[in-house]
């Protein structure tokens, strides 16, 4: 019996000893780095940085310039663009610099036809093909009205009791004429405009060509008035210098 036992000891000990072995062996490999990490790995590309400037403003029908740009930590830019999210603006122009470097720039001319809050996006892709997109706003206001001018010909000479004819012209240089009318100064209150003959109300120039007769000689002042489709006028004075006599 304790020959038995002392054989059993060393046996016992050997299994411990193997089973040790075994789990620190599997431990280990559960417990190390991946082995891609282990054997150092491919290192994974990172996108470019995408800056788009802004917010930008403008106005209905005239450029707006954007200033967007790109920077690739670890290669170098292969394109770059501009794209408007908004239907009633249109990319004209990008003008591109720096491609196949680390950084490029993109400066793009925008035209929109409509007020509002605009969205537009640059986006750039490096030479691994990864790609970064960024957004800004662009807020579009009405175009300010130009007021109409008015041309009242002139200086203007007869006599009195006898028709005199003047003749007076309106422009409008971005949209049309509402109304164009003559009037007198107080000290023409000897004086009546009549057959005032207009033309061109609706479209860009109008003419307004009367008469006027005075009782009393002398330098009678008149006005041109000229109005807009959107309700800015202007007016001009010019002189009539009346006679007593032919």
């Amino acid at each position: 019996m304790n020959k038995l036992y002392i054989a059993i000891i060393p046996m016992i000990a050997l299994i411990v000893l193997i089973g040790c072995t075994q789990s620190n062996s599997t431990g280990g490999a559960l417990k190390g780095l991946p082995p891609a990490a282990e054997g150092g790995g491919v290192p994974v590309n990172e996108p470019p940085t995408v800056y788009t400037g802004g917010p930008y403003n403008g106005i209905t029908n005239q450029v707006v310039y954007l200033n967007g740009s790109a920077i690739d930590a670890d290669g170098t830019i292969k394109s770059i663009w501009w794209a408007s999210l908004s239907s009633d603006c249109n990319i004209t122009q990008e003008d591109i610099n720096g491609l196949n470097t680390k950084t490029a720039t993109d400066k793009g001319s925008l035209v929109c036809t409509q007020t509002g809050i605009k969205t537009v996006k640059l986006t750039a892709t490096d030479n691994k093909n990864a790609s970064s997109s960024a957004t800004t706003t662009v807020t579009i206001s009405e175009t300010p009205n130009r007021k109409p001018a008015a041309f009242p010909g002139g200086p203007y000479v007869g006599y009195i009791n006898t028709f005199i004819p003047i003749y007076g012209m309106g422009q409008d240089f971005d949209g049309t004429i509402a109304s164009i009318t003559w009037s007198l100064d107080s000290n023409a209150s000897d004086c009546n405009i009549s057959d005032q003959n207009i033309t061109g109300i609706g479209t860009n120039i109008a003419t307004n060509n009367a008469k006027i007769k005075c009782l009393i000689s002398g330098y009678k002042y008149l006005k041109l008035t000229v109005t807009d489709n959107k309700g800015a006028s202007d007016a001009n004075t010019t002189t009539v210098e009346v006679g007593t006599s032919h």
